[in-house]
């Protein structure tokens, strides 16, 4: 008997699958001819393992069967054949005025920028060449003007808030209309920095919505791994999440001095998540965490 995976959408709605595998009992997968769709053949994605057809009801052996794999997504989001669009439309925000956006890390910041204001330029903070020579000189983007000049983005602000007075000035002085993102203000705030009230409005990207996926969401997957684009889309989303929460407990709590005792912090997180959906009890989640009652309020 031969198990074969295929993209049909009718059958167990489970996922959406990367290719065609074709599984024999008591063998390991053969890639099959790569669907159209955009989704990479991957070596080591088997849905299914079996010693021998006994693992299967007898009814079930003389069937064909269509088995969705909920794990095989592409792990690059920005390799998918069609960019997803977002509900969120800046360029009609940045036609008009001024627009900070926030969100979280990996929610899809600068491809929105690829999407939706191609054309214009922009000033990447994590070039590190570039940071660089704006961290000798906060005034080369002043002087790159031209009479053309109209729109100018600048991605990851919060890595050089000092930039935020020759934003303030440009606006004034020039009339230029700026597009920046941030992934926290949490740390612009903290610094005191020139927020450019009154002169620029703020926007949120958050992870994808049901709507905006279409019939790529898929409930389970949702509920298991949560939205955010590189890690939906991942071969490997329990590995990339893990990932994610190790670099917001060193880059976001670590590096800000938020908590004194990051450890506790991370047993917490993981409490938390545990309990998402239920009503909080904090003297549970404080034994479960090891940390003082007190201490999980404050995390809240």
């Amino acid at each position: 008997m031969a198990i074969r995976t295929r993209r049909f959408a009718t059958c167990l709605r489970r996922g959406l699958p990367r290719g065609h595998h074709a599984v024999t009992p008591g063998t390991t997968t053969t890639p099959l001819p790569k669907p159209t769709g955009g989704y990479r053949q991957g070596p080591s994605h088997v849905g299914i393992a079996l010693r021998d057809e006994s693992s299967f009801p007898g009814y079930l052996t003389s069937l064909p069967l269509f088995i969705m794999i909920i794990s095989d997504y592409d792990a690059d989001y920005h390799n998918l054949p069609s960019p997803i669009p977002r509900y969120l439309n800046v360029r009609d925000i940045l036609d008009r005025r001024s627009c900070l956006l926030f969100g979280p890390r990996q929610t899809g910041k600068s491809t929105l920028i690829r999407q939706q204001l191609d054309g214009l330029p922009v000033y990447n903070l994590l070039d590190q060449g570039l940071f660089l020579r704006l961290s000798r000189n906060p005034t080369l983007i002043r002087e790159a003007l031209t009479p053309a000049s109209s729109a100018i983005v600048i991605d990851e602000i919060q890595r050089m808030p000092e930039l935020l007075n020759e934003v303030h000035l440009m606006i004034e002085e020039h009339g230029i209309r700026f597009f920046l993102t941030g992934s926290s203000t949490r740390s612009l705030r903290r610094l005191g920095v020139n927020l450019l009230g009154g002169r620029i409005r703020s926007r949120r990207l958050h992870p994808f919505v049901r709507t905006e996926l279409g019939t790529r969401f898929e409930l389970r997957r949702a509920l298991e791994y949560g939205l955010l684009p590189p890690i939906y889309f991942s071969d490997a989303p329990e590995e990339d999440l893990a990932a994610y929460a190790g670099d917001y407990l060193k880059e976001e709590v670590a590096a800000e001095a938020l908590v004194r005792n990051v450890g506790a912090f991370s047993r917490f997180l993981e409490v938390a998540a545990l309990a998402h959906g239920e009503m909080i009890n904090f003297t549970n989640m404080a034994s479960d965490a090891q940390v003082p009652v007190s201490t999980v309020r404050e995390y809240y």
